[in-house]
């Protein structure tokens, strides 16, 4: 029986290892984040019904007086929480942070 030569020889690889320690720490958070990756947009809007106070864009006002120093009698801001009427007096801003329980 005739004996073949090896020409070269490689090793099977080795499955990683996760370590010690830190790194550790680091690789599994890491896989973690990735896999909460697609639950990004639901997580944000979850935060958004969360805040005590959201961004409010006035949509219409009434006031009495004229246009150079109007007295504001209601203002109306729409929000993620919907519509809300606030009597500000002198200001009337294009928009503000309000709660949900700001309404009058």
């Amino acid at each position: 029986m005739r004996q073949v030569k090896v020409k070269s020889y490689r090793s099977p690889r080795k499955p990683v290892q996760l370590g010690r320690g830190v790194g550790r720490l680091f690789r599994v958070a890491l896989r973690g984040l990735i896999l909460l990756l697609p639950l990004v947009p639901f997580i944000a809007i979850g935060i958004l019904f969360s805040l005590p106070s959201t961004p409010h864009i006035r949509v219409s006002y009434t006031y009495a007086g004229s246009k150079e120093h109007p007295r504001y009698i209601t203002c109306d801001y729409l929000g993620i929480h919907g519509t809300v009427q606030k009597v500000f007096g002198q200001e009337c801003p294009l928009m503000t942070f309000m709660g949900k329980k700001s309404r009058v």
